[in-house]
């Protein structure tokens, strides 16, 4: 086993130490970046629940005119115009 000068142990501790510091650093961004696109990811995933609920209320709400139409409409052909007779 051979000595290793002082200084070149130290800049290889250091570099080690660099290296250490620019991963630790690295590893903190990507977990950032992973939430931000997990956060985009739920807001596009309520953004479509929003968009069908709202779909499901607008398919109702024309089923429900729809049906209330056809419903005086009955009325008028089964019992004609009751206003008119008298």
């Amino acid at each position: 086993m051979r000595m290793i000068p002082k200084d070149e142990r130290i800049a290889a501790e250091m570099a080690i130490r660099d290296k250490q510091r620019e991963h630790a650093y690295n590893s903190k961004v990507a977990a950032l970046l992973l939430g931000d696109e997990k956060k985009k990811q739920y807001e596009k995933q309520q953004e479509i629940k929003r968009k069908k609920t709202d779909d499901a209320l607008l398919i109702a709400f024309r089923n429900g005119i729809l049906i209330a139409g056809l419903c005086i409409i009955w009325d008028v052909v089964t019992n004609g115009f009751r206003w008119t007779w008298y």
